[in-house]
């Protein structure tokens, strides 16, 4: 990562190089566990994202924000 840009997306056609690929934080809603409501479920996949994007050193702007 660079801080800008993810480092698994072509510049060239701005698509994701591993989108079949990705892992399951990234595919929303696959791995919802009956009886968790979306809402719940969406708060834990944001938490999630941000904390990957913190190991990997993403700028903070990257950051996901769920709006109400």
């Amino acid at each position: 990562m660079d801080g800008r840009t993810c480092m698994l997306l072509d510049e060239q056609t701005n698509l994701c190089t591993v989108y079949d690929s990705r892992p399951d934080v990234c595919r929303f809603g696959a791995k919802k566990p009956a009886g968790q409501s979306m809402q719940e479920y969406a708060e834990d996949v944001a938490a999630g994202c941000n904390l990957l994007q913190e190991q990997f050193g993403m700028a903070p702007s990257y950051r996901v924000t769920l709006r109400r």
